[in-house]
């Protein structure tokens, strides 16, 4: 079991090129870095964390985030990270009300960090994700002190027997543990829950309460699509408006997050009552929209029903937080003819 301390790290000489070994070509990063320490102002918190029971106190205030839900997370506690990994594709992927901005620095790949630029940051407290990290987290520690969660996972349905919704809240309300932003959580915990109710109500007063569903995540080579179970947050979540999801347990990896079927069998799979969801990046959006106006797909029972969805753009992000959750419910209700409640 690991309790530390929140503290910089006073990295010296051979340990800083302990870190970085392997890193040819490089130069400047065993030298001392003796960094102010950081505010405590704050009780001791323990996160149960995936890398053990972490002590943090204080308010860290220089955070490095390794994983995209993670970045999420801290956008909807105030948090301004000094450093994130693949920045530009969060922005690219995850619908944040702004985008990350080019201070934020990026510090690599998550599967792949570049350990040199995090050591440079001098950050307070990493939040690192399991399993991505796994490999790099003894090198994250003796940057800085690290709190590893489990983040959603699109191989397996969630840790604990939680929900897919409960789940995002439980990590969620870690990453504000390790902050200090604990009342941040459970104010948008709270706002997210009223979201969903009234949705709810708002989906039962178009009519559509019951009706049978699918969204879809892919298209691969527009042979077959992905469609979402309910172990995936995005389609849980449509689920819990009042919706009846068709696509059911992966056969051969059961806890996968989608059900793969062919085109050429999604026809007979799905009533024409079946509302289709669907959403778009940018990457793809041309030609998705070259198949959607092609014979093939118009002749779709619940195509010619008129029960395909195209919420377009942004794409909706599989390990999706508050934000992007919120984001869904909102399109999905507008898509339908619902309206929320003020």
């Amino acid at each position: 079991m690991r309790n530390h301390m929140n503290r910089r790290v006073v990295i010296k000489g051979s340990l800083a090129a302990g870190i970085v070994a392997g890193f040819a070509g490089r130069e400047g990063v065993a030298q001392e870095m003796t960094p102010e320490a950081s505010p405590a102002n704050g009780d001791v918190r323990v996160v149960a964390a995936a890398n053990g029971n972490i002590e943090v106190s204080g308010t860290p205030e220089r955070l490095v985030f390794m994983e995209y839900e993670l970045v999420e997370n801290a956008v909807i506690l105030g948090i301004v990270p000094v450093g994130v990994c693949e920045r530009d594709s969060i922005n690219a992927w995850v619908p944040l009300p702004e985008p990350l901005p080019e201070s934020i620095v990026d510090v690599g790949a998550r599967d792949e960090p570049d350990l040199e630029a995090i050591l440079e940051l001098q950050p307070d407290l990493i939040i690192a994700a399991k399993p991505r990290q796994d490999e790099v987290l003894d090198r994250l520690e003796a940057i800085a002190q690290t709190v590893q969660l489990e983040t959603y996972s699109p191989f397996s349905a969630p840790t604990g027997g939680m929900t897919p919704i409960a789940n995002f809240q439980h990590v969620l309300t870690q990453v504000a543990q390790a902050t200090n932003r604990e009342a941040e959580a459970e104010a948008a915990i709270a706002d997210f829950d009223a979201l969903l109710e009234s949705a709810i109500a708002a989906v039962e007063a178009t009519g559509n309460a019951g009706k049978p569903f699918v969204f879809v995540g892919q298209f691969p080579e527009f042979s077959s699509v992905t469609l979402f179970n309910d172990h995936s947050r995005i389609a849980y979540t449509v689920s819990q408006l009042g919706l009846v999801n068709q696509a059911g347990e992966n056969d051969s990896t059961p806890g996968l997050h989608y059900q793969e079927v062919s085109i050429e069998n999604l026809g007979t799979m799905l009533s024409e009552d079946t509302l289709f969801f669907v959403s778009e990046s940018s990457a793809s959006a041309e030609e998705m929209q070259e198949f959607f106006n092609g014979a093939v797909w118009q002749s779709m029972p619940f195509v010619q029903a008129g029960n395909f969805i195209n919420l377009g753009q942004p794409n909706i992000w599989t390990a999706g937080s508050a934000i992007t959750l919120s984001n869904l419910i909102r399109r999905v209700v507008e898509a339908l003819g619902g309206q929320l409640e003020a």
